[in-house]
């Protein structure tokens, strides 16, 4: 029997709004009380952080308030990224038994059917592996998604009319992804499909073609829907407890303010950016009392690095790889891009730093 594939359209709706709103069908899925869904997201000018990342570190706060560009934090990893009017959103949120084994297969399928939905706008789109559709061999729509255990949670953006100042503006975007002729290299490499079809397309159409695409790709029937009051309940639930929240978003952490020795270790891997912050109890024990794992790369389960900063407290530096290895393995945590091995060296490599000199253990 064909799966049916229910489609919304959830309209313009905060960034921590619309993030909450992922959560909250994420776990209806798991519960199974939301099917299998294509959803499609409108926001306001914002910028969003990933779960791991530092807020002030990747986003121009004092610009973003000046020009009223709200903030929000995803609960997954990845770089930080602007949404707004002439972009649109869409994720997938369905069982995990529907779509190929594995994230990589998945990428593929899902990034292919994408392509061949824009191809009906009269592009020649393509998919660029890991996770981009391009056209002329700019990129016109970025992916990403995990496994939450029984669901896949997959998203994506199409650039439908891009305003290239405001994301410049709004992020603090590094010299590895501006390229080294700056902001002129970086417009090289991104496009949008008003410039490509010479007109900016209804936002109606650029939806019905996503949802041929994707739907003809993964051999799924397709019914538009709406959203049950059930869903939207536990949205604002979301939203109100820890997503739509200042402290969330803002990622703070008293913690680190506190005396203590701080050590901090950084790695640019192939699967992103990871940086290890360990504060030492005060005193000659070297015992952990904070840690802070930050970067744009992505894991999951999607709180996995949440919990495991949690379990690494109050640890004698020494037995950080070793308890890390086993928590990992206990939850089965994968990461987007590199093997878990690479990551618990990271975490080794951390804790070594803090039974040197001080001298030496300055990053």
């Amino acid at each position: 029997m064909t799966t049916l594939l229910r489609v919304i359209d959830s309209g313009l709706r905060t960034a921590r709004e619309n993030l909450s709103l992922t959560e909250a069908l994420c776990q209806g899925r798991r519960q199974g009380t939301t099917p299998d869904t294509l959803r499609f997201q409108h926001f306001p000018r914002s910028a969003i952080v990933g779960r791991h990342q530092l807020l002030d570190r990747e986003v121009n706060l004092a610009w973003c308030a000046a020009n009223g560009v709200a903030t929000a934090r995803r609960l997954t990893g990845g770089g930080a990224i602007v949404m707004g009017p002439g972009l649109l959103g869409w994720e997938l949120i369905v069982a995990r038994s529907i779509v190929p084994d594995t994230l990589a297969a998945v990428s593929t399928a899902i990034c292919t059917g994408v392509a061949d939905g824009l191809t009906k706008l009269g592009l020649q789109a393509a998919y660029r592996p890991r996770n981009d559709i391009e056209v002329q061999g700019r990129k016109v729509s970025g992916t990403g998604g995990y496994f939450d255990g029984p669901v896949l949670v997959f998203q994506g953006t199409v650039l439908i009319d891009l305003d290239l100042a405001f994301m410049t503006s709004a992020l603090n975007l590094p010299a590895h992804k501006l390229g080294k002729r700056g902001l002129s290299a970086f417009a090289e490499r991104v496009g949008d499909l008003k410039g490509f079809l010479g007109a900016t397309p209804a936002v109606q159409r650029v939806e019905d073609v996503l949802v041929e695409g994707l739907a003809e790709v993964l051999d799924l029937a397709h019914v538009w829907g709406e959203l049950s009051s059930r869903e939207e309940d536990d949205a604002r639930a979301t939203h109100a407890a820890e997503i739509g929240t200042d402290a969330f978003v803002e990622g703070r952490d008293d913690a680190f303010a506190a005396p203590g020795r701080l050590v901090t270790h950084s790695v640019q891997t192939q699967g992103g950016l990871i940086e290890v912050a360990l504060k030492l109890r005060d005193g000659a024990t070297p015992i952990v009392d904070q840690v802070l794992i930050s970067g744009d790369f992505f894991a999951a389960p999607p709180r996995i690095v949440a919990d495991l900063e949690a379990h690494l407290r109050q640890l004698h530096v020494r037995r950080l790889k070793e308890m890390t290895r086993k928590f990992l393995d206990a939850s089965e945590a994968r990461f987007l891009g590199m093997e878990q091995a690479e990551f618990v060296e990271i975490i080794a490599q951390a804790a070594r730093k803090t039974w040197r000199e001080p001298a030496e253990a300055k990053s």
